[in-house]
C-alpha cells in the first residue's frame, strides 16, 4: 500500500506552528462534537416461527429487521472550498463562499468555509443504517445423550452511510471520510462494511458414547473421547475503491489535502470512475491526459482521450493503450474530472466485495481419570482443518494497481495470505 504520510503531518504541523507564530488553537487540528450532540438510537423489529423436533431439537425460522439513526459520523466541519470554487463552482452549495485571507483569523483558515476556524475534525449524530435479514437456525442439546449441535443460515443486507467513526483501512471502513465534505449522507449511503449477506455457520460437541465411566485400563484408554468443530461459510466482506494521492498528483485542487493528510492518513477521498463492470476489479485505466501530468510530459500528452492501462504501468513501466470495457475503473485525476464535469468519482462507497471465506476446525479431546481428583487432558486442534486458501485482507487503493506483492497489490485478495492449516497440541493437569 502507499507509504503512510506521518513524517509529512508532522513536518506539516510544524510548519503551521511557525507560519503562525501564535499558540492560537485555532492554528491546530481541533476535535469538536456539537451541542446537541446525544446517544445513537435503534428501532428493531422481528417476527418468526419455531418448531419442536424432540425434546432436545428446535428448528426457528425469522424475519430481522433494525434502522439506526443519530448514528456517530465523522466529519470534516471546515473544508476548503476554494480548489472546488475554482474548478467547479456550480458544485458549491449555496451560500459558502471560500474564505479570503484578508478575513482568516488564521493562515490555515484560508480558502475554507469558516474564516474563524482551521481544520475541524467533528463527530455528529448523522449516520443511518438498515438492516433487514432472514436467520435460520437448529439447536440440538445432548441428543441421543451425546451430540450438541447448532447450525444457522442467514441472507441479509446491511446498508449505511458510515460503518465506523474512527478506523481507515481498517474495522469495517476502508474510509471514514465522505468523498464529497458537503454530501455525507446520501453520496455514502450504500452497503455498509459490515454487510455480509450470506452466512453458514456449523458448531458441534460428540461425547463419544465408549467407555464413559472409565473402569479399569481398558476403560481409561478407550473413554473420554470427545469430538468438536466449527465450520463457516461467508461472503466477504465489503471495501471502497479508493485514491491515496492520484488526484492530488495530477494537478486536482477540490479534495482537501491538508485536512485528508492530517486527520485521514492519505493524501485525498477520492474514489475512481467507474468504466466496465464486468471488466476484472483489478485492472484499472489512466487517461493520456493524467498520465501525461504524472510523467512530466513523457506519453500520454499527445492522445488526451485516450486510455491507458495503470496495470501495466505500474508493473512494468510500459505504456500500453486499452479500450474501456477492458478496466473496471479509471483513476480520478484533474483530466479525468474535467471529462465527468465533477471530481466526485462515481465508484459507490463500498462497492467491491473482499474474498468469502471458508474455514473448518476440529478439535479432538481425551480426558482421563488418574484418580478421582485428578484428571488429564490431552487434545489436538486442527484450525482450517481442510487447508481452504483464506485471506485477511484486501488493498483497497487503485495507486497498486498492477503490483503483486504481498499485501501490495490493489484489488487481489490472494495477496493477503491468511495461512495454510494449523495443529496445535495440548496437555493439561487438573487436580
Amino acid at each position: 500500500m502507499p507509504a503512510n504520510p506521518l513524517g509529512f503531518v508532522v513536518r506539516s504541523q510544524l510548519a503551521n506552528f511557525l507560519t503562525e507564530g501564535t499558540l492560537d488553537p485555532r492554528s491546530f487540528n481541533v476535535d469538536t462534537i456539537p451541542s446537541n450532540f446525544g446517544p445513537d438510537h435503534v428501532q428493531g423489529w422481528s417476527f418468526g416461527i419455531q418448531r419442536q423436533l424432540s425434546g432436545r431439537a428446535v428448528i426457528e425460522s425469522r424475519y430481522v429487521g433494525n434502522h439506526g439513526g443519530r448514528l456517530f459520523q465523522s466529519l470534516n466541519a471546515n473544508p476548503y472550498v476554494a480548489g472546488l470554487a475554482s474548478s467547479f463552482p456550480n458544485l458549491v452549495p449555496p451560500g459558502v463562499t471560500p474564505c479570503p485571507a484578508a478575513n482568516a483569523v488564521v493562515t490555515n483558515a484560508i480558502g475554507r468555509e469558516n474564516c474563524n476556524e482551521g481544520l475541524l475534525y467533528d463527530v455528529d449524530n448523522t449516520g443511518v443504517s438498515d438492516y433487514n435479514g432472514w436467520q435460520n437456525e437448529l439447536r440440538t442439546n445432548n441428543l441421543w445423550n451425546q451430540l450438541t449441535l447448532r447450525t444457522s443460515y442467514t441472507w441479509s443486507k446491511t446498508t449505511d452511510n458510515t460503518s465506523e467513526i474512527f478506523s481507515t483501512v481498517a474495522g469495517a471502513n476502508t474510509l471514514w471520510s465522505a468523498q464529497d465534505p458537503f454530501d455525507t449522507r446520501h453520496g455514502e449511503h450504500a452497503l455498509s462494511g459490515q454487510d455480509i449477506p450470506d452466512q453458514w455457520t456449523l458448531s458441534f460437541v460428540e461425547m463419544l458414547p465408549f467407555f464413559r465411566g472409565q473402569h479399569g485400563f481398558v476403560g481409561r484408554v478407550l473413554g473420554g473421547w470427545a469430538l468438536s468443530g466449527s465450520y463457516i461459510i461467508s461472503s466477504g466482506q465489503t471495501y471502497t475503491p479508493v485514491q491515496y494521492e492520484l488526484n492530488y498528483l495530477t494537478g486536482g485542487t477540490a479534495y482537501d489535502f491538508a485536512f485528508d493528510v492530517a486527520d485521514i492518513g492519505t493524501a485525498e477521498t477520492a474514489r475512481p470512475f467507474v468504466l466496465s463492470p464486468s471488466a476484472p476489479v483489478s485492472q484499472v485505466a489512466i487517461y493520456g491526459g493524467d498520465l501525461c501530468t504524472l510523467s512530466s510530459g513523457a506519453a500520454g500528452c499527445s492522445s488526451p482521450n485516450q486510455l491507458y492501462s495503470w496495470n501495466a504501468i505500474n508493473a512494468t513501466g510500459t505504456v500500453e493503450s486499452v479500450s474501456a470495457h477492458q478496466a473496471r475503473f479509471l483513476v480520478n485525476g484533474a483530466y479525468a474530472d474535467s471529462v465527468y464535469g465533477e471530481p466526485w468519482g462515481n465508484a459507490a462507497r463500498n462497492s467491491l466485495r473482499d474474498a468469502a471465506v471458508n474455514q473448518a476446525n476440529f478439535q479432538i479431546t481425551k480426558d482421563t481419570n488418574i484418580t478421582e481428583r485428578v484428571k488429564i487432558r490431552v487434545d489436538a486442534a486442527f484450525l482450517n482443518v481442510f487447508n481452504h486458501p483464506n485471506f485477511y485482507s484486501v488493498d483497497p487503493f487503485i495507486d497498486d494497481a498492477g503490483y503483486t506483492a504481498e499485501a501490495h497489490g490493489f484489488g487481489i485478495p490472494s495477496l493477503f495470505s491468511g495461512g495454510n492449516r494449523l495443529i496445535k497440541f495440548g496437555l493439561k493437569l487438573f487436580f
